[in-house]
């Protein structure tokens, strides 16, 4: 019988252990003011190679100053135009937590 619990125990710790792993994923942040901030700084970017809609998700460090640190982006081709529009920029955190890695998307129209 103990052999029996002890195995039961190993698995419950090792359900418990896989599923806390995948709290530490990126999230998406509600539309809020985080958006349209982001929608506002990159609203002059230049992107003269789009020749469809495209949607990017941006991964995005918020650090204690309130400033912007992108991570990386989806698509190679804009993430150095998105990093010069968005990298160090100011923003209002709202809900966002310091240091914790966010994912937005942002679509760009045609």
């Amino acid at each position: 019988m103990n052999v029996r619990k002890s195995w039961l125990t190993t698995c419950a710790l090792c359900g418990l252990f896989a599923l806390s792993s995948f709290a530490n994923a990126p999230i998406f942040p509600k539309p809020t003011s985080i958006n349209k901030q982001f929608t506002k700084l990159l609203k002059d970017i230049n992107l003269d190679d789009l020749k469809t809609d495209v949607t990017v998700y941006i991964d995005f460090i918020i650090n204690d100053k309130g400033e912007v640190m992108v991570v990386s982006t989806s698509r190679d081709k804009f993430d150095s135009a998105i990093k010069s529009k968005l990298n160090y920029k100011t923003v209002e955190a709202g809900e966002l937590e310091y240091g914790k890695k966010y994912t937005i998307p942002v679509s760009f129209k045609k």
